[in-house]
């Protein structure tokens, strides 16, 4: 359920964030978010060169193909027929590559899992500026294992 989640919010990110090279391409990621059984099918890859049931839809700023879908070996180029043959097709696995501007994003967790899209720096701003308000208060309290524990954790936090 949690990787049907990031899944989801990472394609509503990809739409909300990329001019397409394709604008009408969206069409297609559109029905895969309102379509729960073929969310559920969908996996996000880094390279779909060697998956029989694939999906590669890109953004302005790369140097990859517009759109491509490919099912059981067929190759489909058209939004429309695309769509049809999502709406007909029997696969087990659906392999997304979203192509982006690598400005666009701060991390991706790499092939076969799930792409966890860390948003603009805010969680980690926020996180520093909590860890310092618990560090401070481990000082006024002179609680020295608090004031480690904490200062530990905020070096792990500064070296991702």
């Amino acid at each position: 359920m949690r990787k049907l989640i990031l899944i989801r919010d990472f394609l509503y990110w990809f739409l909300d964030t990329q001019r397409l090279k394709w604008p009408n391409t969206a069409k297609v990621l559109e029905y895969i978010l309102k379509n729960e059984s073929i969310l559920e099918k969908v996996e996000l890859v880094d390279d779909i060169r060697f998956y029989r049931n694939a999906l590669m839809v890109s953004g302005r700023g790369t140097v990859t193909f517009p759109f491509v879908l490919r099912l059981d070996g067929k190759y489909i180029h058209d939004v429309e027929e695309a769509l049809q043959a999502l709406a007909s097709a029997n696969f087990y696995k659906l392999y997304v590559k979203l192509s982006y501007s690598k400005d666009y994003y701060q991390g991706v967790v790499s092939k076969k899992r799930v792409w966890k899209v860390k948003r603009a720096g805010k969680k980690k701003k926020i996180a520093y500026q909590k860890l310092m308000l618990l560090i401070d208060a481990a000082l006024d309290r002179r609680d020295r294992e608090e004031f480690y524990r904490l200062t530990k954790q905020l070096q792990r936090l500064s070296n991702v």
